[in-house]
């Protein structure tokens, strides 16, 4: 497990996948940090740096979104190219949340996966202050950052053995029903209803 964990993760690839999540990585950050939570678990990062090199990236990533939304303004929510990459009904849901929540909203919107980016373009768009968009974002960062991490951390030997023997006793066919199931999940978790959006 080490030895593997050693050839494919590092510093600077976990900024790069969790800077581009979203954007050109097609997964949420989260999938990122576990696997530097595993990792870490090995001895194959450094706790502490990583930690602060993911919540840096995806704070990064996060004020990306929010820049579009104010310097582009309104207008930007309504571009069919936004909708599409988007979608109607999350846009609709993240306006409704920050008309009635403001910059709270930003918090709010950290926590539930595929509805973080409407809700950070939506935030600049009308009008939260960058100061207040870092604030809560930067919280909610601090919470679900660790969180993940802790997740790979404390559970990543498991998770490896788990693998291990799937590989080793259950042969490609094992391999292939394991990425499936992986693969199954992450979509799901993108593609779930998102709450915001129901209340």
């Amino acid at each position: 497990m080490e030895d593997l964990l050693a050839q494919v993760v590092s510093l600077p690839l976990l900024f790069a996948l969790c800077a581009s999540s979203g954007i050109l990585a097609p997964v949420p950050e989260d999938v990122p940090v576990l696997v530097a939570g595993v990792a870490a678990g090995a001895g194959q990062l450094p706790v502490v740096p990583a930690l602060m090199v993911a919540i840096f990236a995806v704070l990064c990533r996060d004020f990306v979104f929010y820049s579009a939304g104010f310097f582009l303004g309104e207008q930007l929510l309504t571009r069919p190219w936004v909708v599409r990459f988007v979608g109607q009904k999350r846009l609709s849901g993240a306006q409704n949340l920050v008309a009635r929540r403001g910059a709270h909203a930003v918090l709010m919107g950290r926590f539930f996966i595929g509805f973080r980016t409407p809700v950070f373009l939506t935030a600049g768009a009308l009008g939260v202050r960058p100061a207040s968009f870092l604030l809560w974002d930067g919280l909610g960062l601090l919470v679900m950052i660790p969180a993940t991490f802790g997740l790979g951390y404390f559970l990543g030997e498991p998770i490896f053995l788990w693998l291990e023997w799937v590989v080793a006793g259950a042969g490609p066919l094992g391999v292939v029903v394991a990425v499936v199931a992986v693969v199954g999940l992450l979509v799901w978790f993108s593609l779930r209803p998102e709450r915001p959006d129901e209340s």
